[in-house]
């Protein structure tokens, strides 16, 4: 007789690891022991794209549950074709043998690969010139935030945001996450009496706003109101890798890249009036959020898009924009709580709805009404001087 045994796992003692493809479709399930490494899954594919690696990309030493995603670049035109070239009859006949294909000719087809080094972050490697290199910054060490990248090899996509891109130079990069002392946003999460609260309105409850993650500048202005309950809440706008890393996935399965978008992504969450719960169960809750649009993104006035992620897809918000005393901001109504991003496709942009001079309060003010109060001005003189005209002729 053949039997099954099977082993009975003990979560308590192991963490739950599990990698995902780019559909979220599960690659490895596994429970790793704490302190101990996850094992690598074979690479994942997909049509028309490469495996690039796994984000995050240390598993090593598991201290907690994780969750994995596989990164992909789209695979270059010529790749396709230079197989047969170099493998086929071309490289075996009398007339093209020698030096021109076992040589520089070859060799001068593919992309030449240059080193990545990241220091206080993942994503060190070899790349090839002109791929997409994904990079994020460590976690900050107790009363440090993170605060910048520097380096002269590369021109990254955002130099303040902890997960970056760029576009891999013909030359090696040396890229350092840099960090200083917390600022007050975050004191505002361990409850610092000077924090600035900002309050909206529920039935008989309120609501604060607690914005802990760098790149925006007003973040006193930040409200938020909550509909179906009379507690009071607050609202944390946080910075994690995770929220990060589903935001980049999410990002990439809807455009392919990143390289045509500037992003701002964040975790929101809603927590008690002591700020020390989170709460799961949002059913039956509709949370409104107003947020300041982040420093870099504000040029791009209303070509701004807010999205959720949930299940490696982005989940595209209504979105109203407006002025607040004189800081453009967003508002959008947050009806579950995942990793959220503000973003802007630089390869579909609206110049109507790039941010021109604005009022203290309400809309911007965009160039179509200084046209259409000009054309006002002009036909009240073109009347005027008809007007005069007549009666010159009746005198």
């Amino acid at each position: 007789d053949v039997k099954a045994r099977f082993e009975k796992i003990d979560s308590a003692d192991k963490h739950h690891v599990v990698f995902y493809n780019y559909d979220d479709t599960v690659v490895s399930d596994q429970y790793v022991a704490d302190g101990e490494a996850a094992n690598t899954p074979t690479d994942p594919t997909r049509s028309g794209y490469k495996f690039t690696g796994w984000k995050p990309s240390d598993f090593t030493n598991v201290t907690k549950d994780m969750d994995i995603y596989a990164f992909f670049e789209k695979s270059s035109k010529s790749s396709g074709s230079g197989g047969s070239s170099n493998n086929g009859s071309s490289n075996n006949g009398s007339s093209n043998n020698g030096s021109s294909n076992d040589g520089s000719s070859s060799n001068s087809s593919a992309a030449k690969k240059y080193t990545v080094t990241v220091v206080n972050g993942s994503g060190s490697g070899t790349y090839e010139e002109g791929s997409t290199v994904i990079i994020t910054a460590n976690d900050p060490a107790s009363g440090k935030q993170f605060d910048k990248w520097t380096t002269g090899d590369a021109t990254l996509a955002s130099t303040t945001l902890s997960a970056t891109t760029f576009k891999m130079p013909g030359k090696n990069v040396t890229v350092t996450a840099n960090y200083k002392d917390g600022s007050n946003a975050v004191k505002y999460a361990t409850g610092n009496a000077s924090r600035p609260t900002v309050t909206g309105s529920t039935a008989t409850g309120s609501t604060q706003v607690q914005v802990a993650k760098p790149g925006v500048s007003n973040v006193d202005i930040a409200s938020a109101k909550v509909r179906g309950s009379n507690d009071s809440f607050i609202v944390k706008v946080t910075e994690s890798n995770e929220a990060t890393n589903a935001v980049e996935n999410a990002l990439n399965n809807r455009y392919g890249g990143l390289d045509s978008l500037q992003y701002w992504p964040c975790d929101i969450s809603l927590y008690d009036s002591t700020g020390n719960t989170k709460i799961a169960n949002t059913s039956g809750l509709q949370v409104e959020v107003t947020l300041p649009i982040p420093d870099q993104l504000r040029a791009y006035g209303g070509n701004n898009h807010v999205a959720a992620v949930a299940n490696n897809q982005l989940e595209e918000l209504n979105t109203r924009f407006n002025t607040v005393n004189g800081t453009p901001t967003v508002t959008f109504t947050a009806t579950h709580f995942s990793p959220y991003v503000i973003y802007v496709d630089s390869n579909n942009l609206n110049a109507s709805q790039m941010l021109d001079s604005s009022p203290k309060t309400g809309d911007p003010i965009h160039p179509k009404w200084f046209f259409a109060m000009g054309l006002f001005a002009t036909s009240i003189i073109l009347f005027l001087k008809k007007d005069k005209k007549v009666s010159v002729a009746a005198a």
